[in-house]
Parts: structure tokens; sequence; C-alpha cells
């Protein structure tokens, strides 16, 4: 992975791109217009706004960075105007966005954001006859998807699922519900 900035000295134009190479050689052609930009800084909260998250990563519009272990981020030379800010910690799967609107040239905006609170999925699946079914795929889905396959209990338990709405689906030998 890997972050290109370039700015000019004389015009104090900027531009800023992120991406990741996936093979060895391989060539990728970036373009990087300048143009007038500003920043934008802040927290990673849990949803107790307290904590911070260290290790997630914090992207606008192909650029991104990595909170540091205080929750801080920031992301410099974006372009004038309104970005959905998106937030993804790997280890617990939190999600969370913001949107931040840059009008000045060379302003930085403080953005903080608080991952939404989280909770455990228990699912059991049962057959017709109300037995507990072994093997049985388990679908959860907000927004992102999660999976899970039951025991001889008929039972999967999905952690780490942001608050909000959600939909569960599960599959065996052929049937869905």
């Amino acid at each position: 992975e890997f972050t290109l900035s370039a700015k000019d000295p004389a015009t104090d134009r900027g531009a800023s791109a992120s991406g990741v190479l996936l093979t060895h050689a391989q060539v990728l052609d970036l373009t990087l217009q300048l143009s007038s930009w500003a920043s934008v800084e802040g927290m990673v909260y849990r949803s107790d706004g307290v904590t911070p998250v260290a290790g997630a990563r914090v992207s606008v519009k192909g650029t991104y960075a990595i909170t540091d272990f205080n929750g801080y981020y920031h992301l410099d030379l974006l372009p004038l105007g309104s970005h959905k800010i998106e937030v993804w910690d790997e280890g617990t799967r939190g999600t969370g966005e913001e949107t931040v609107i840059l009008e000045t040239h060379g302003e930085t905006k403080q953005v903080n954001i608080n991952l939404p609170g989280q909770g455990i999925i228990v699912v059991k699946v049962e057959d017709a006859d109300g037995q507990p079914v072994n093997g049985a795929s388990v679908t959860v889905n907000y927004n992102a998807y999660l999976y899970g396959t039951t025991g001889e209990d008929g039972v999967t338990v999905i952690d780490h699922v942001n608050a909000g709405p959600f939909t569960v689906k599960a599959t065996a030998m052929g049937l869905r519900g």
C-alpha cells in the first residue's frame, strides 16, 4: 500500500492518492491533478466517545491514513468540496462515516468519528420438527456480510456486529430460512 502526494510550491496547488500494488513488477499509472486543497484530521473513538481506535483505516476519495495509538488521523491535500470520511476497524469489523465540507484552500477541518456500538448475534437453526441443524451456513447482512456455521446444537455466534438493522439467513441441505 502506498500514498503519493504532490504540491507545486509556486501555486500552492496539490493532490494526493493512495493505492495498492497487487503483483510483482506491476506498473500502476496514476495522474495527480493539482488543485486547491484542504486537510481533515481528528480522532476515531469507540461508541463511548472516549476510547480511541488505534489502527483503523480512515479514507476519503482514494486517500487513506491509519489511526495512530491515540486514534488520531490526518489526511492532506484533499480537493475542496463535500467528502464522505469512511472508517474501517479491521480488528472489530467496526465501520463509521462522517461528511465534511472543505471550502477554503489550505484549511484543516477537525472531524472526530465515533464508531457505532456493537453486539453479538446468537443464531439457532432448527428443522421443521424443532431439532437443531448441524452444519447450517448462516449469513448476517448489515452493511457487510458476516458468516458462521452451526454446531451440533444448531447454534452459531457472530460477534462484532454493528448496531442497527440487519438480516439473518440460514441454509442447510438445500433449505433456506
